[in-house]
């Protein structure tokens, strides 16, 4: 494990830049703090480039840090001081890796494979966007794409916010929501979006595959991304609440899909 006294350092410094959009891209690195996501890393079998540990916190998180230099990582320790300027958190606790960035596009082969899928068009919010991630991880989902302006999933927040879902589930960027729901009704997936004008989601008919579309937390799926879908649906609300929330919405639908194709496996299987 490497020592780092001094804040001009230069891996400090690109550790650091990791905290920003420009960092992350220019790098093609992302931040997982804490034990929790460090593990999470180790799990999803992803690259992780460097790991990290405060001066204070080096032997409590020995073993963690030695397993990621086993798997090829280089090992730092930092001055608390430096540690808490590459953290994002508040209280960091001790630990963090700097993992690298899986680059996917619409030409991924394994676009065509898998029961359940999500799609998310310029959504904003990026503890919607982990939380998304996080739900869709939970049902086995095979993929998300994420399209347009969509919130960073490689933030602290975001990452934060899947639990490390980002790291297990494929995420593929596309700049067309049209382009990807079109390549992936070719496919063969039934792609359906939550849509005010759209029929109740409740009543709506079992497909062996279904990529469910999310839209931006105001907006919702532009015009465009909605007629390129197969199906539009809505939730019911008997409420007077005006919406729900993205992350809400996505969460009950991809439940209910993961609901109906569990039981159509098992009809099929008797």
């Amino acid at each position: 494990m490497k020592l780092i006294t001094a804040s001009d350092n230069q891996t400090l410094k690109n550790l650091k830049s990791l905290l920003t959009a420009k960092g992350r891209q220019e790098h093609s690195l992302f931040i997982a703090e804490g034990p929790h996501l460090v593990e999470e890393a180790l799990n999803a079998g992803v690259e992780i480039a460097y790991v990290a540990v405060s001066a204070s916190d080096e032997a409590k998180y020995a073993v963690l840090a030695n397993v990621c230099v086993k798997k090829g990582a280089e090992g730092l320790v930092l001055t608390d001081r430096l540690f808490e300027a590459v953290a994002e958190t508040k209280t960091p606790q001790g630990i963090l890796a700097a993992v690298r960035i899986p680059k996917l596009g619409l030409d991924w082969p394994g676009l065509a494979d898998g029961r359940i899928a999500v799609v998310m068009e310029n959504l904003q919010d990026p503890g919607n966007l982990g939380t998304i991630l996080r739900t869709a991880l939970a049902v086995n989902a095979s993929f998300a794409v994420l399209c347009g302006d969509c919130a960073d999933p490689w933030s602290p927040k975001a990452v934060r916010a899947s639990q490390g879902a980002a790291m297990h589930l494929k995420i593929i960027e596309a700049v067309s929501a049209p382009e990807a729901i079109a390549l992936l009704n070719g496919l063969g997936w039934h792609t359906a979006c939550g849509h005010l004008r759209g029929t109740d989601f409740f009543s709506r008919s079992s497909h062996d595959r279904t990529a469910i579309v999310i839209g931006n937390e105001t907006a919702g799926v532009s015009d465009e991304a909605a007629a390129a879908c197969l199906a539009l649906y809505r939730l019911p609300m008997p409420g007077p609440a005006e919406s729900l929330n993205a992350a809400i919405a996505a969460g009950i639908m991809l439940y209910d899909i993961f609901r109906a194709s569990s039981a159509s496996t098992t009809m099929k299987q008797v």
